[in-house]
């Protein structure tokens, strides 16, 4: 039977954030702070939150990714450059904009999108859940799982270990984590994780 848990290592980081987000966010609906920042947390906040984190590095080109498979029937996009039309326009990174005016259908074609940046269909239901305001905990990896992601990212880790250590560098930028290299903290977070339960 095939697991419905996130399945590499990128992909759980992101999972790692948006339980952080779980376990330190106000109330839905209500305001408080995340990262010092003020923040309603709301199903927009949410997706924004998910888009940003994936988007982190690279906006553009994943920013239009999600434009080009997220279009509306008269042609505009809910994520855009362009929020002249936009009844609840609500920023995303450089100078991208989110409709906030959506309902939880149209959000989730948002995150069906992210598949077309090449995260899996477990990423994609936990982000649904995610924005809608579900847990997210059951996303976790197993044990043997882990150490299989660990062991896929050692190899990418030396074979591309500048650009690991410059996406570990942006997931983690405002966390305060200490930037390692993946594999370790793979490690650091799984530890984390394990201590906390």
């Amino acid at each position: 039977m095939a697991s419905n848990h996130v399945k590499t290592a990128v992909e759980f980081l992101y999972l790692q954030l948006m339980l952080r987000w779980e376990t330190t966010a106000p109330e839905d609906k209500h305001l408080g702070k995340l990262d010092d920042k003020p923040v309603i947390n709301s199903q927009t906040a949410r997706l924004a939150f998910i888009l940003n984190k994936i988007a982190s590095g690279d906006e553009d080109r994943s920013f239009q990714l999600v434009a080009r498979f997220s279009r509306r029937k008269d042609g505009e996009s809910y994520v855009s450059r362009d929020s002249a039309w936009m009844k609840k326009p609500y920023p995303l990174l450089k100078g991208w904009f989110l409709e906030g005016g959506q309902s939880l259908t149209q959000k989730k074609n948002i995150t069906a999108s992210f598949s077309n940046l090449g995260l899996s269909g477990s990423f994609v239901s936990c982000c649904d859940d995610f924005v809608e305001g579900k847990s997210v905990q059951r996303f976790m990896p197993s044990e043997d799982e882990m150490r299989k992601m660990i062991e896929e990212a050692e190899v990418r880790e030396r074979n591309y270990p500048a650009q690991v250590a410059s996406l570990l560098e942006i997931l983690t930028e405002d966390t305060r984590v200490t930037v390692k290299p993946i594999v370790s903290g793979i490690k650091w977070i799984t530890n984390i994780h394990s201590n906390s339960n």
